[in-house]
Order: structure tokens, then sequence, then C-alpha cells
């Protein structure tokens, strides 16, 4: 019987042996495994934060680029995970950080600072991995003993992404002609003779941004065209920074303006030494300087169709009783704005005329532009009330003297890839289009209510977002064209900041 006992304790002693390595590994489950669970959240949560912060900050510019860095270092610090001896601040070093121009970009297409600072365009997307923290561990060693591991130590990090969604709004605004977002004008005596003006402006029909400016005192001299890419009422906007490189903005036709209806946006100088007008022809295959050498055909890709649409002699354009036009003689706008409303109505109806700017001494006109809208419908046509219009309505819609020519428009219009065969219509560019995803010749621009106050930060309401078609590309500051298209709904012109992990 003693040796029986004998032979139990060492049993019971093996027992609680393994019943201690069990409580040991349940322990270190329960205690180190929360110690690392809460050291991850917090880290997490730190970069998280860090990510949203410096993404607010990304407006493609060189300041952008360091402002997400502060922004986002001073937010990690201010945030704390559970370290070995307690709650540790999260410091964070631009290793820490990196740029892109895609949420879901792998390893290698991730840049570092100094990278991005170097070429910020298109970077509207902000990485966070706040590196490796090693954190000791406090029961999981009894385990290395047994196991002949090392579970002294463990490590955990958080990583998190955020960016801007730009909205495709480019920073440039024009003045609304009429206040009433829509209305229905009368040009004949049939039940459908009505077409559709949007605050004031015609599908089919081009307008110079520029003159209408001018005419109507929209934005003073020096800031006349161009919007603040970034600012906002909730940002501020700093007169300082009002001159900032706004290329990339116009060059790629987006911007981060939440500029719905009612909405408020600010005055811009622009980018001097004709970069603005640079990289608004980017969209013609045009690249070079003074364009910013950053801004080439990877970041700006040209339009899939570079063909210019401007007045010549030949029948292949709009012609009219008079010969052809140049290219500054597109739309009537002081008469019209001057002539008589249509009875009944009050909007009132095109009136070709001389235009504030005719430039007569360029040739085509004959000292007299009151008889030719240069080129039409080269992408939309005017909405009817009910049913659609062809050339042959011309004369009626465009009135003294216009007849439409010997040819009828092909559909989808001349600009439309139904035409790429077609030399007349199309011209191929000669860079790839590899990343255009919509037509780059469409802009999507701010119509103002004007006038409105000059200089650099001055507010303007937003009454809408046109849809302007550039027929050619922009010469100089002062001709810059585009065909309405339509206005833009409000829903598809809201941007957001968004985090992934």
């Amino acid at each position: 019987m003693s040796t029986f006992r004998k032979n139990q304790q060492g049993a019971v002693a093996i027992l609680v042996a393994l019943s201690l390595v069990i409580l040991v590994g349940m322990l270190a489950l329960v205690v180190d495994l929360g110690h690392l669970y809460l050291a991850k959240t917090g880290l997490q949560n730190a970069a998280d934060a860090a990510a949203l912060s410096g993404a607010r900050k990304l407006d493609e510019t060189l300041d952008g680029i360091n402002n997400a860095v502060a922004d986002a270092t001073e937010t990690a610090g201010q945030n704390t995970y559970l370290h070995d001896l307690g709650q540790e601040a999260v410091v964070l070093t631009s290793a820490n950080i990196m740029f892109s121009n895609n949420p879901n970009a792998t390893a290698g297409n991730w840049l570092s600072v100094a990278q991005a600072q170097a070429a910020p365009a298109g970077l509207t997307f902000i990485k966070v991995d706040t590196g490796g923290r090693s954190l000791a561990t406090w029961f999981a060693p009894v385990l290395s003993l047994i196991s002949g591991g090392n579970f002294s130590t463990t490590t955990t990090n958080g990583v998190a992404v955020a960016g801007r969604f730009m909205t495709p709004i480019t920073p440039m605004g024009v003045c609304a002609l009429r206040t009433a977002r829509e209305a229905w004008v009368t040009y004949g005596a049939g039940a459908n003779d009505q077409y559709k003006v949007e605050l004031g402006y015609m599908q089919g029909v081009s307008y110079n941004f520029q003159d209408i400016n001018n005419h109507l005192s929209g934005l003073a001299a020096g800031t006349q065209l161009y919007i603040h890419p970034t600012a906002t009422p909730v940002t501020g906007c700093n007169p300082n920074d009002a001159n900032a490189n706004s290329s990339s903005f116009l060059c790629t036709g987006k911007s981060t303006l939440m500029a719905t209806t009612g909405s408020t946006v600010y005055t811009n100088t622009g980018v001097a030494s004709g970069k603005s007008i640079s990289a608004l022809n980017t969209r013609f295959d045009q690249y070079g300087p003074p364009l910013d050498s950053s801004l080439d055909s990877t970041v700006c890709a040209p339009d899939v169709n570079i063909k210019q649409y401007t007045p010549t002699i030949a029948a292949n354009w709009m012609t009219s009783t008079s010969p052809p036009v140049d290219q500054a003689s597109i739309f009537g706008l002081a008469d019209w704005l001057a002539g008589a409303s249509p009875a009944g109505g009050g909007v009132r109806q095109p009136l070709p005329a001389t235009l504030v700017n005719k430039k007569e001494n360029q040739g085509g006109c004959g000292n007299d532009c009151s008889d030719n809208y240069g080129v039409l419908w080269a992408y939309t046509q005017p909405v009817r009330i009910s049913g659609s219009f062809t050339t042959a309505d011309w004369a009626a819609l465009y009135p003294s003297g216009l007849s439409s020519p010997a040819y009828v428009q092909p559909s989808p219009y001349k600009y439309g890839l139904a035409n790429t065969g077609n030399s007349t219509y199309f011209q191929a560019p000669s860079h790839s289009t590899t990343g255009s995803v919509q037509p780059r010749r469409v802009l999507n621009m701010l119509i103002v209510q004007c006038p409105g106050a000059g200089g650099s930060c001055q507010p303007l309401t937003v009454l809408g977002v046109g849809k302007f078609f550039m027929e050619s590309a922009a010469n100089n500051s002062a001709w810059v064209p585009g065909e309405f298209a339509g206005l833009v709904p409000d829903s598809e012109l809201i941007t957001d900041i968004r985090l992934f992990h």
C-alpha cells in the first residue's frame, strides 16, 4: 500500500505539472493575447485617424503632400496604444507614410514622401503604417521552456488607407446668363417649337467663357475664369495660397469641390505663364512648356479624339450667307443679352450679333460677324420640348439668314466615336489614352451667380454645374471655348473621403 501511495503521489505531481502548463497557456492566451489585441486596436485607431486627417489635405500639390504628412503625424501622436508599461503615444515618421493615386495600389506602387513631393499630381490617397511595435509577453515565456520556442515578445501594427474621391469638376467658373435653372423658349408657331435653356445656356451652341465673364463682371481682372480647387467654407480660403499651382486640377478636370447648387466657391488667380491654358490643352495631345513637367500624358491622358472643330470655308462645317468667320465669332453674347424677349417668355432668344471681342482683323468676318454662329452641334443638339431637331431647323433656331449646309450631320455628331474612321471628324492622339475614363474634352464647369467681387478668395454662389465640350483648343487666356451640353445633376457631384484597411 505504501508503494502504491508513492506511485500515486508521482502521478499527482505529473497531473499538477500538466495542469500548470495548461493554466499558464490559458493565462498567456487571455492576458498576452488580450494585451496584443488592445495594442493592435490602439495602433489601428491611430492609423485610421492619421490617414483620414492626412487625406483631407491632399490636393495634388507639394503643399498638399507636406500638409498631409504634418497632419497625419500630429494626429497619430494624439492617439495611444497599450505598450509594456502602460499607454504610449503613437509616434510616426515620414517612413510610415506613403501616397498613391489608387487605394488598392500594390506595394511597389506606393510612393514615399520624397517621391510624392517630387510628383504630387494625381496623388489623392495616403497610406499610414505604424510599423511593427514589439510587445513583451508576461505568461507566454513559460511556454518557451516547454516547447523550446521564443514567446518572450510579439509584434503588431496598424495600417490604414484613406483618400479623397475627386469630383469631376474642373475648377473654372462662368457666369449664369439667367438665374432660372430651366426655361423653355418659343422660336416658332408650331406646338413643339420650343427649346430648353438652362441658366440661360442653350445646348449645341458654343460660348467663349472669358467674354461672358468680362461682360457680366463675374470674375474681375486677374481672377477671370478660375476657381480655387480646394477651398470651401469649412476649410476656408487663404489669399496667400490662392495662386497655388492648380495646373493638375485643370489638367485632370477634377477637384475636391463639393459644388452642389447653392454652395459657395472661391475665386483663384489661376496659374501664371500660360500654364492654365496649357493644362486645358492636354486634351488635344499638347504637352511640354509652359505646362508643368510632371503633367504628362500618363497623368493627363489626351482625349481619344483630338480633332479640333473650327469654322472653315469647306462645306464640312456650318456655313451661312456670308463667308465663314474666325473662331472668336461663336455666339453673339452682348447683343443677345440686350435683345428683346420672345412673346410670353422671360428668356431671350439667341440673336446673332458681333461678339464683344470679334477679332475683326484676323480675317473671315469682313468686319461683321453677325451672320455666323461658327460650328454647331459638334457634341450635342438643343433639347426640343417634344421630338428632336435636324439641321433643317437651323434657320429658325439661329436667325439672320443662316441655312444648313449641303450635307447632313452624322450621328452621334462630329465628335462621336462612331466617326473614328472618318478623318473629317476624328484624329487619334499620338500619346496613349490609357487612364482616360471619360471624354476628356468635356469639362464640368461651375456656373456661378454674377456679378461677383474680384480678387483672390472672393466667394461666389454656385447655381449649377454645366457640361461644356471643348470644340477647339484654347489659344490664350481670352479664348476658351465650349459647346454647352446641359447641366450635371447634383447627385453626380458629391465627393467624400473614405477609409480603407
